[in-house]
């Protein structure tokens, strides 16, 4: 990222020698923001303020004798070098169109935006790159037409739904207010999905609600701004439901669908107010392979010690560290009081040392073995790993067994990938089979507030061992998830599958609460999610005709003329055992070596900066000047990437001014 801030502030330097139309330089911070942005935190560097903070688009410039304004030069004296690497000169934005819809616990954002290649002469081209990015070469002059398209889970807290999208534009991509009209545009839309009220709690940006038809909203926002948005756009709502409530959602199939039976969704809502949680018994469960080394580690340690912080009197603990060998802070769970929870402290600091290979069945094993004396609290493992090993099969079916076995006392296993040479799909499918949760982070700097977080929702359960009557009304009934996870305080839970048959208006989900009483919730029956799952169970299933089923989900329908190329997997994808072995420790993207970001660079003909990406976590649909070349290896692409999962957003670019 230095390296990303340096070659944008060398594209600023480059910015100076314009003069825009009106012989006007280029427009210049507002007073008093020099070497500072709107809403930085106090301790940002300048190299971080030169990072975007929403998306941007940038020129790249590898030689400055080819700066110049489009329409009217300004003879200025030739310059001579080229700058390796390229410098890189933030477009001025011309146009910009968020739209978000809100379902249930998902929001999917597109972005629309228009820029101006302001700073390249006519007579000579060059690339662009966006972030969430790609480059083609264009014309001097020429608009780029963006659209992003992705899915971010909504927040969730007391019975309120939020989303904060990226939105703040730096000053220096404003055109000057003589040349352009600056044109801002939002679009949301919620559909909860409850048949509940639904209440606006705070929006960031001027919303205008354009209509409201049961529990379906939509707002507008459309103005001509002095400036583009220095703030992120954020929106939250509210369901009232004082109790746990939810429902079900059905989905016809149709002619397109490998499988011809009907989908499924069922939500549980926790509902607001405070709700008794159960009491815990916890195994953290921590990779210190020599891969870990340094800040990843470090994070992790960080992130253990503020997990212990929330357990309270009552619950149990223990931590267990592995790579080659393994050590346990204590010999047994030991309940928690704060001289203990003072020397786990102590015992972490002497033995997260990263060292020696990773062998994940061994702890899991002496982690079941421990929680099997947690007879008055919900048991718990949880699993912590940078790295793919060779029998994830098998451990998945071991630990099948193990869970069955045990029954009423099995433990739920929550696991979470760190960098992007672990497995995520055998630890999605673990946590699956261990009704736990999953999640991951692929920067060093989040790894501690994801984890915490991660562990927060998982250590929340207010109902547990839910079931569902529909199997008794249904030919047939089958369930994404493998196994029905527990009811957490702090998110919805959805639950999505299969199924044959007539669906009853109305079925029953039966559980227990943290006092170990029964509970059962009606759900009602809407006519209207889940392709992360159906992927962990192909990686464990090897079932050809079902990758064959995820692949055609990933794709979808396009049209001719539209292929993309999707990305998201290479960073999420099925593990690199090879670097797991080796240790090595550039499984993270902020530490990857630069030559790893660029991804089919020189490809075929005109597209020879195609996918010479920044940002891999989007797919690509490139028009204009595509020839066959192109078309055959992005279509092979297309075909050997899909079954990576790579289905979360998407961007599409169109180049040299029209839309395609």
């Amino acid at each position: 990222m230095e390296d990303f801030a340096r070659a944008v502030e060398d594209g600023l330097k480059l910015s100076k020698r314009l003069v825009l139309p009106g012989g006007v330089p280029p427009p210049r911070p507002p007073t008093g923001m020099h070497r500072t942005a709107v809403d930085a935190p106090p301790d940002a560097t300048a190299a971080a303020l030169l990072l975007p903070s929403a998306p941007t688009a940038y020129a790249v410039v590898s030689d400055p004798a080819s700066v110049d304004t489009p329409d009217v030069p300004s003879y200025q004296p030739y310059v001579y070098g080229r700058l390796d690497p390229p410098a890189l000169i933030p477009l001025q934005m011309k146009e910009v169109d968020l739209a978000v819809d809100c379902a249930l616990d998902v929001a999917t954002v597109t972005l629309r935006a228009r820029w101006w290649l302001h700073c390249i002469t006519r007579s000579r081209e060059c690339d662009v790159r966006l972030v969430v990015p790609m480059g083609e070469q264009v014309e001097g002059g020429a608009d780029v037409f963006a659209t992003f398209q992705w899915s971010q889970k909504l927040l969730y807290d007391n019975g309120n739904f939020s989303v904060e999208i990226p939105f703040r534009f730096p000053y220096f991509v404003n055109p000057l207010p003589k040349v352009f009209m600056k044109k801002e545009k939002i679009q949301l839309t919620v559909n909860s999905g409850f048949s509940k009220e639904v209440l606006l709690e705070g929006t960031s940006h001027p919303l205008k609600e354009k209509g409201r038809q049961g529990d379906k909203l939509s707002f507008r926002h459309e103005a001509i701004v002095e400036n583009w948005s220095n703030k992120d756009f954020n929106f939250s709502y509210s369901v009232y439901s004082g109790d746990l409530y939810g429902g079900v959602l059905v989905q016809p199939s149709t002619l397109r669908d490998f499988d011809d039976r009907d989908r499924f969704c069922i939500y549980f809502l926790p509902g607001s107010g405070k709700k008794k949680v159960f009491r815990k018994a916890v195994v953290f469960v921590v990779d210190t392979s020599g891969s870990m080394k340094g800040k990843p580690l470090q994070n992790v340690k960080k992130a253990v010690s503020t997990a212990l912080s929330e357990l309270v009197q009552g619950d149990y603990f223990n931590i267990i560290t592995f790579n080659d060998e393994l050590h346990s802070f204590s010999s047994c769970l030991e309940q928690v009081n704060d001289k203990a929870i003072a020397s786990a402290s102590d015992w972490m600091n002497s033995n997260f040392v990263a060292e020696g290979g990773t062998d994940i069945m061994h702890p899991l094993n002496e982690a079941m073995a421990l929680l099997s004396s947690a007879h008055d609290a919900l048991p718990q493992i949880y699993l912590m790993t940078d790295g793919s090993v060779d029998d994830e099969h098998n451990i998945c079916q071991t630990v099948k067994t193990e869970l069955i076995n045990r029954g009423s006392k099995a433990p739920r296993i929550s696991t979470f990938g760190l960098g992007s040479y672990c497995n995520h799909y055998f630890l999605r499918m673990l946590a699956s089979i261990g009704k736990g949760h999953y999640d991951s982070a692929l920067e060093t700097g989040l790894i501690e507030s994801q984890i915490v977080s991660w562990f927060m929702r998982a250590s929340s359960t207010v109902m547990a061992n839910v079931t569902i009557d529909a199997m008794t009304h249904l030919d047939e009934f089958e369930v994404d998830s493998e196994y029905i996870p527990d009811i957490s305080a702090k998110s919805p839970l959805c639950i999505s599958g299969k199924y044959q048959g007539k669906f009853p208006e109305k079925v029953k989900a039966t559980g227990y609460l943290a006092d170990m009483k029964e509970i059962s919730i009606e759900l009602k029956v809407l006519a209207a999610q889940q392709v992360g799952l159906l992927t962990a169970k192909t990686w464990l299933s090897a079932d050809k005709q079902l990758e064959r089923k995820v692949k055609q989900k990933l794709k979808g329908h396009k049209g001719p003329n539209e292929l993309r190329i999707p990305l998201h997997g290479i960073k999420l994808g099925f593990g690199d055992k090879d670097a797991t072995k080796e240790n090595l420790v550039t499984g993270f993207e902020d530490i990857r070596p630069p030559e790893k970001l660029q991804i089919l660079n020189k490809a075929a003909g005109c597209c020879s900066s195609l996918a010479d990406c920044l940002c891999c976590m989007c797919c690509i649909n490139a028009c204009n000047r595509m020839n066959d070349q192109c078309a055959i290896l992005m279509a092979q692409v297309c075909a050997a990437l899909a079954c990576l999962g790579c289905y979360e957003c998407c961007a599409e670019v169109c180049c040299g001014g029209s839309e395609s």
